[in-house]
């Protein structure tokens, strides 16, 4: 029997609606620019993968196991774009220079955010901040659901940063100082170096420490530098970075406490450090703050560099130093 029009368009209006409910997929794309403008333009964050499936076998059993899986992609749909970064192999022989521009561009990104491993997964705002990393070789259940639960553990953080970025060159004074605090509060502590003109700028837009922070971003910023100061072994100079905050009247009794002990670790890192400074140091970390968490462990370390536990000599082992040997 003929059906007349009027069911055809029954059924299409309800086929319409049930497409709608059940929701989008998100599908992966490979441009990270274009990934962070259309983040920006939806609202949403940014889903990271830097993988490498023609050569790392990790990859290909983190995509087919979780990240290309339908569960995941619906899932993620709503809150995040998703970007692949896949690394092809690279031949023996072949120099840096002879690779194609996008292999270049994409091995800038991952040098951008220090990838160690693959693959790796980055939840980011999108601005590029990163709110966590994930790596797929240190996960302890590698399953869709366990990661799917990881990145909606931090969805609202990466609302909370996408929401303050964007006020960023709306704002000025202290009000900008809110924001670059509410990003520094929700984005990754692991990658708080992207953050440094941030920091720069919070500690000058508040010379009298109305809001309480220029301590906290002093001492970023000294980690920063320091860092930078000890992989070219000025020890001396990476030392200094810290101790000079010392001058300031902005640091609470646990940020000098944290000044000490990083000028006893670095001292200890040394080739030709004396015992009795790095103990100076740890003494006077100590009596920064003795009620903090962690800090009788100060007077264990001093301890164990005076009377060590591990030779009956005393004598400290090739290539190890007192801080070590503690922790």
């Amino acid at each position: 029997m003929k059906k007349p029009l009027s069911f055809f368009l029954f059924v299409f209006t309800v086929a319409l609606f049930l497409g709608a409910c059940s929701g989008k997929t998100a599908e992966w794309n490979s441009d990270y620019d274009i990934a962070l403008v259309e983040a920006k333009a939806q609202g949403k964050g940014v889903l990271l993968l830097m993988s490498g499936e023609e050569w790392d076998g990790l990859s290909s059993e983190a995509k087919e196991k979780i990240f290309e899986t339908p569960q995941f992609q619906k899932k993620m749909a709503k809150d995040y774009v998703l970007v692949n970064i896949d690394f092809p192999q690279i031949p023996e022989g072949q120099s840096f220079d002879d690779l194609s521009d996008t292999v270049k561009e994409n091995f800038e990104i991952a040098q951008h955010y220090s990838t160690q491993t693959f693959p790796t997964l980055y939840v980011l705002a999108n601005n590029g901040y990163v709110i966590k990393e994930i790596e797929y070789a240190y996960v302890n259940l590698p399953d869709a659901k366990n990661i799917i639960k990881q990145i909606t553990e931090v969805t609202e953080k990466c609302r909370n940063v996408n929401d303050a970025a964007s006020k960023l060159e709306s704002t000025s004074g202290l009000d900008k100082v809110d924001c670059i605090t509410k990003i520094f509060n929700n984005a990754a502590i692991s990658h708080r170096i992207m953050f440094t003109e941030l920091f720069e700028q919070a500690v000058a837009l508040d010379p009298e420490n109305v809001k309480g922070m220029r301590g906290t971003y002093n001492l970023q910023l000294a980690y920063t530098k320091a860092s930078k100061d000890f992989a070219e072994q000025q020890y001396n100079t990476a030392i200094d970075r810290f101790l000079g905050l010392l001058e300031s009247e902005t640091l609470t009794p646990e940020q000098i406490q944290e000044v000490y002990y990083n000028a006893a670790w670095i001292t200890s890192m040394s080739e030709s450090f004396e015992k009795s400074v790095v103990t100076t140091y740890l003494q006077k970390a100590y009596e920064a703050c003795p009620e903090a968490e962690g800090a009788g462990d100060l007077l264990s370390m001093i301890e164990n560099i005076n009377n060590p536990p591990y030779s009956e000599d005393n004598i400290i082992p090739d290539g190890v130093t007192p801080i070590e040997v503690y922790e």
